[in-house]
């Protein structure tokens, strides 16, 4: 089989948030800016996790998107 990702274990920042996708860039940001404030590194991309999409609702409102960041301190 093949693999979009994977996902490496280990410690992970999260975030979600309510609404649009186009909000993800922000934050984006907003979790890779707090790992490094908060003497995390990283070497890998975000990663956004789909919990609410437009699978199950056409309300944007309504999805449900999970940002992580996997860390190490």
């Amino acid at each position: 089989d093949k693999y979009d990702f994977i996902l490496e274990e280990g410690d992970y920042l999260s975030i979600f948030y309510r609404g649009s996708y186009s909000q993800s860039k922000s934050y984006f940001t907003f979790i890779r800016d707090y790992a490094l404030a908060n003497n995390y590194t990283f070497s890998n991309p975000p990663c956004e996790l789909y919990h609410i999409d437009n699978r199950y609702t056409d309300v944007e409102d309504e999805y449900i998107t999970e940002v992580q960041l996997h860390v190490t301190k």
